[in-house]
């Protein structure tokens, strides 16, 4: 269970100015470091950051570098959770940064003016330079140490989009070199002074703990340690290698819990398409849907299911810890230093000052990496030792001790008038909290009750139903279920009433210009009804949400004899406000389809009897690189506020290619993953 997010205690809410070098220092020779603390896995913060400071200093953005942070005093900004998550790295950022970059150009402004003894507003500013009316030149370079003693501006006009130079512009990203010249520092990249290795090995069954470690032991000269932890065995060696292979072979007995050994997926299946039978906690009422079922309505009802999920981040977590009486600290790719120092607190008992977090680059993190459990594992092996360790966690073990998504079922039912028109709605999903806040956790209805059509009487509820599996964080969140519950019965909704899918969603989003506008998009993009391959079947979704919109044409045929749903293309329309880094959306977006398709196609963790039953990527179906279809997307800049991109195109996918499946078979697939639930 995570901290209560609300907002940053007060003590550690800084003034974002107080002072101005927390996020910017420019050196003498013009070279401008910018403070990120946004965890960068490969979404693109650490340039889309920066080009916001860089676009009202006008900065010369060859000149700029980033310097990685956690999100812990004094890189801190009010607001939200301090993590990365929920696509909010931008939203929530946006205003901060470019105020930075504005002031940061007004001193650098009233430098050159004393300098010149000349007004500020005789001077321009242009690609890292001050330049008089006259053209004499100053670059900032020069400036920064006249710039240093001046008091820092609070309320410096912002640019009108209409003068923005680099923000709208796709840009090189600021750390691609790196990471091609393989100079990035990844979690496993920590080197260290006399630094071990550790691997651990949990139990077959979830929620077993080892019995018999006092009596274990290793004859291998390479093992310096073996460490019990409250659920796993560890073995610290000089090499990673070496501790795995010990760990694997350590003859460890570990309990058998009785809730654990019951528990399978079959049954969880069962159970909770059993409680969506019942009415739940009502999380929405619009309009009286009271009076849905004492009218003339023709009613249609069905159910969904999404099973468990693994993250399969490329990077397996891992984490460097040096634990000392006084102090500690650690390396590692983490989505939220501020619960990484919560956990590393409880652990050792040391006070937040007595902790360090070095956020790396993150290979890979969907939502994994926002967990601490690896973290706790790395402090309390390095509390047995007297220096450094890395742990790493095998393929194996992080598949199967994954924070999984969360298995959910959902029943809809559908009221049509007598003139095929949608009247009212009564949904119902089932379970577990992500959070961990049980019944009243926000994530867990996310994208079942604040949908973007007008429909006229709603009912929404919501049961909590926990198990022995601990739900994760996973790419789109509630949206990876729920939107491909309600994207799916919408489909269906439509074809009761005998309208184009397309068409259906365009009249419910009357009142919706925005989401109607990119619906469309996406329908003309995808030449909705004229498909580009022939004898394709086209399907549609839509996914409003992080501030953003989403719509997505998919088209696919069916290949009876290999057994295979062929998606040939998605086309998908976008409006995330005002793309900052256009590449960057595309990137986000193109990624995010591919994880969903990935998901809608062939993931699925099943559990028998306690044990996870998937281990690695021979029994773990991925999207294969041969199976990528054509995606084209477009971008539209609408001037809403700035929105989130980084998992808006996962839910869509799923429910878009059913609904092309269903074009395609006339049969309609409730169930994830479609290709098992379409050939078994």
């Amino acid at each position: 269970m995570m901290p209560d997010p609300g907002i940053l205690p007060p003590e550690e809410v800084e003034r974002i100015f107080q002072p101005l070098t927390t996020w910017l220092r420019i050196a003498t020779d013009g070279t401008i470091e910018v403070a990120v603390q946004k965890a960068e896995m490969g979404q693109g913060v650490h340039t889309t950051l920066p080009l916001m400071i860089a676009e009202e200093l006008d900065a010369d953005l060859s000149k700029m570098e980033v310097k990685l942070v956690g999100e812990l005093p004094p890189y801190s900004i009010p607001g939200g959770l301090p993590m990365t998550y929920g696509s909010t790295s931008v939203s929530s950022t946006y205003e901060a940064f470019r105020q930075v970059g504005a002031a940061a150009r007004s001193v650098l402004m009233t430098a050159a003016a004393a300098k010149w003894n000349v007004s500020v507003d005789q001077i321009q500013t242009e690609n890292g330079k001050c330049i008089h009316s006259n053209g004499q030149v100053l670059t900032y370079g020069e400036l920064v140490l006249d710039a240093q003693g001046l008091d820092i501006p609070k309320d410096v006009p912002l640019k009108d989009a209409s003068n923005f130079k680099l923000i709208g512009q796709s840009q090189p990203r600021l750390q691609d070199s790196l990471i091609v010249n393989g100079q990035c520092s990844y979690g496993a990249d920590i080197d260290l002074p006399g630094r071990k290795f550790a691997a651990l090995r949990h139990g077959p069954i979830i929620g077993s703990v080892p019995q018999n470690v006092s009596s274990l032991t290793s004859s291998n000269p390479a093992v310096s340690k073996i460490v019990e932890l409250p659920n796993a065995v560890a073995v610290v060696a000089d090499s990673f290698w070496t501790a795995k292979k010990v760990v694997e072979e350590l003859p460890i007995v570990f309990s058998e819990p009785t809730d654990s050994v019951a528990f399978s997926s079959d049954t969880n299946e069962t159970e909770l398409t059993q409680a969506i039978e019942s009415e739940g906690k009502e999380v929405l009422r619009v309009g009286d849907p009271d009076t849905l079922n004492n009218t003339d309505y023709t009613q249609l009802s069905a159910s969904y299911f999404v099973p468990h999920l693994a993250h399969f981040p490329m990077e397996p977590v891992t984490a460097t810890a040096h634990v000392t009486a006084d102090k500690a600290e650690i390396w590692l790719p983490t989505q939220s230093a501020y619960f990484v120092r919560l956990k590393v607190e409880s652990v050792t008992g040391l006070s937040a000052e007595q902790i360090i977090v070095h956020p790396t680059f993150i290979g890979g993190g969907f939502g994994r990496k926002a967990d601490t459990d690896y973290v706790e594992a790395a402090v309390r092996i390095a509390m047995e030792l007297q220096g450094p360790i890395t742990l790493i966690w095998s393929r194996e073990e992080d598949t199967r001790r994954d924070r999984f998504r969360p298995a959910f079922a959902g029943h809809l039912t559908g009221f049509l008038n007598s003139e095929n028109k949608l009247a009212g709605w009564i949904a119902t999903n089932a379970g577990p909290s992500v959070l961990g806040f049980g019944e009243n956790d926000p994530l867990s209805i996310q994208g079942f009750s604040d949908l973007p059509y007008s429909i006229d009487n709603v009912q929404v509820n919501h049961i909590n139903r926990e198990t022995i599996v601990e739900a994760g964080f996973w790419r789109s969140i509630g949206h990876t279920q729920n939107t491909f519950f309600v994207e799916s019965f919408l489909d269906e909704l439509a074809s009761a009433a005998g309208i184009d899918s397309l068409q259906f969603r365009l009249e419910l989003l009357e009142s919706n210009k925005r989401v109607q506008t990119v619906l469309q998009t996406a329908a003309n993009l995808g030449r909705w009804g004229q498909p580009f391959t022939s004898g394709a079947s086209q399907g549609v979704a839509v996914c409003a949400d992080y501030g953003s919109v989403l719509a997505l044409v998919c088209e696919l045929t069916i290949d009876d004899e290999n057994k295979l749903i062929k998606v040939h293309r998605l086309s998908a329309a976008v409006d995330c406000g005002f793309a900052i880094q256009p590449d960057g959306v595309v990137a986000q977006v193109q990624g995010g389809l591919l994880f969903g398709l990935s998901a809608a196609l062939y993931e699925e963790i099943t559990i028998k009897n306690g044990v996870v039953e998937q281990s690695n990527l021979n029994n773990y179906r991925i999207l294969s690189p041969r199976e990528t279809p054509d995606i084209e997307i477009e971008i539209i800049n609408s001037g809403a506020e700035v929105g989130g991109m980084g998992e808006i195109a996962v839910g869509p996918v799923a429910p878009a290619v059913a609904n092309a499946v269903f074009k395609a078979t006339a049969k309609r697939l409730r169930r994830l993953p479609l290709h098992k639930s379409l050939f078994a």
